[in-house]
């Protein structure tokens, strides 16, 4: 299994076998094409890949190279209670919050510094009531 996580500035993917990871692996999103895909995967040409995507256009990409895919949030549900839109809210932190919620259960306030800052928020119960965006660290 491959897990991509495909995001505005990098995608990120981890290479699994039996619960092991394998290898590790990060391009830049604005230079990937089918090419570059194609070689980066050469090594596990078959190999069935479990996307989170908050980039439709590189997901389509990912899903046209004829592997398995399994996208986070269409294909399998992420199992959290939102009181919130989900399509509003890009998979990337709906899978953080309940990530959070998980490991560890008292958390009320998850923040991610990316390209963009995004702080989400659940409620004493663990639901997911949504968030905020702000500019990342590196914008101008």
């Amino acid at each position: 299994m491959i897990a991509v996580d495909i995001g505005n500035t990098l995608i990120n993917l981890a290479w699994f076998k039996q619960n092991k990871l394998l290898k590790e692996a990060k391009v830049p999103t604005a230079f990937i094409s089918k090419k570059t895909l194609l070689k980066i995967l050469k090594e596990f040409p078959n190999e069935p890949l479990l996307i989170c995507s908050v980039v439709p256009i590189v997901t389509k990409m990912f899903a046209s190279l004829g592997n398995k895919v399994i996208i986070a949030g269409k294909d399998i549900d992420i199992p959290i209670k939102s009181h919130y839109a989900k399509n509003q809210a890009g998979t990337d932190r709906i899978i953080a919050s309940y990530s959070a919620k998980v490991f560890f259960p008292g958390t009320r306030i998850i923040i991610d510094f990316g390209t963009a800052i995004t702080v989400d928020f659940l409620s004493p119960g663990g639901d997911y009531l949504g968030g905020i965006i702000l500019p990342g660290i590196g914008s101008t």
